[in-house]
């Protein structure tokens, strides 16, 4: 609605991509006033909902891989890192290396 109450009609619903935009499978622009830049290139997956500069790559952060034992696990088996200091997939026994 407007300042006077009256319903907006026919009101911008869909981003603008300017001339030679890249926009890769999974991306979600949202907003009327969203423009995206010319000659960027838009990630897959990337949740976009505000205006892109011209020559701009717009990505996701890779994910980092959190790994947190169970308490049973013994402090020997555990580096400074948090992470298992042998591989489970392993046929070698860390006690015979």
């Amino acid at each position: 609605r407007d300042e006077h109450g009256r319903v907006i009609r026919n009101p911008k619903r869909h981003p603008t991509g300017e001339d030679n935009v890249t926009i890769y499978a999974n991306a979600t622009i949202l907003g009327g006033q969203t423009i995206v830049g010319a000659s960027s290139i838009v990630g897959g997956s990337v949740f976009l909902a505000q205006s892109v500069a011209p020559y701009s790559r717009v990505a996701v952060k890779p994910p980092e891989l959190q790994l947190r034992l169970s308490r049973a696990a013994s402090p020997s088996e555990e580096s400074p890192q948090g992470q298992v200091s042998h591989d489970p997939h392993s046929d070698v026994d860390a006690a015979e290396e």
